[in-house]
């Protein structure tokens, strides 16, 4: 598509550049770009991940708290992509800017805690949790001594993402904790969700303007578990029950009661740290 902008056979297209002012720009007035606001960009861990060891982590809140610490969001934005996006950390459920009024303050505040680069906080938190290096390899393992070690899985060519997660993977490594970055080609990407056999993505949260379809796509839809639907529940697998029937009461409910179910369900994720929210996704529009 950056050879086709270039030569003038096509006149716009949604792509991120890197370096665009030196690789695309090139001080022509009739070349520009859009990068506004989309989605969300969050860590994703698999709850039906066949890892059971690796389970025990993801399903322990201050074990994934101490790894949101311990992420340096300003440097991925500012190292992948090159400076372009705003540090703004998405809710837990990855509320799109057309649904922030459906924000709760008390969500926020609790990811507050947790949103903020604090590499030796990280740690202490690990510790405090029983996740210590038992074995003197250098990563931590869970409480009961069962070893942690996994993949944060990216789509090969989406370099942003790479490098966001070779990133995060470098800051967990930081605090003892063994995971490693790989990309891998997109099909391969949508058979593991079909599957099921991953541990973590580098992945977005996906975008409409309406509530009880954005919850139910992403968490009350309970069909779409380990399926290859982009964006939806499939990226994490996560089950709640209780959830799921809180959401089906939203397309009838009341204007008053469709906001406590908003405030339960942020709540919800916000104090499981079900996701790892890191900033908020491009709209990479190239034009000439």
């Amino acid at each position: 598509a950056t050879a086709l902008l270039q030569t003038g056979e096509i006149d716009w297209t949604h792509i991120m550049i890197a370096d665009i002012e030196n690789t695309y720009v090139q001080g022509d007035a009739h070349k520009k770009y859009w990068y506004g606001m989309n989605d969300g960009v969050r860590l994703a861990f698999n709850y039906m991940t066949p890892n059971k060891d690796n389970l025990k982590a993801f399903q322990t809140p201050d074990f994934k708290r101490a790894l949101s610490m311990a992420i340096d969001r300003q440097g991925i934005i500012d190292s992948a992509v090159y400076g372009y996006l705003q540090p703004t950390v998405p809710s837990n459920t990855g509320l799109p800017p057309a649904l922030f009024g459906y924000m709760s303050d008390n969500a926020q505040a609790e990811m507050a805690k947790y949103t903020t680069y604090d590499t030796e906080g990280a740690k202490a938190l690990l510790t405090s949790a029983g996740f210590v290096d038992v074995d003197g390899d250098g990563f931590v393992e869970n409480p009961d001594g069962s070893k942690i070690a996994f993949e944060i899985l990216s789509p090969a060519g989406w370099t942003d993402w790479n490098d966001g997660s070779a990133i995060v993977a470098q800051n967990w490594q930081e605090i003892g904790v063994n995971a490693t970055a790989k990309a891998v080609d997109l099909s391969l990407i949508q058979e593991t969700w079909a599957t099921g056999e991953h541990d973590v993505l580098y992945s977005g949260y996906g975008s409409t303007a309406n509530i009880w379809k954005f919850y139910y796509d992403t968490i009350g839809n309970q069909a779409n578990v380990k399926q290859s639907n982009w964006w939806t529940l499939t990226q994490t697998n996560y089950v709640s029950d209780e959830l799921t029937a809180l959401i089906a009461e939203m397309p009838t409910a009341s204007d008053e009661r469709v906001k406590e179910i908003t405030e339960a369900v942020e709540m919800h994720y916000a104090e499981n740290m079900i996701n790892i929210p890191l900033f908020f996704n491009g709209n990479w529009y190239v034009y000439s």
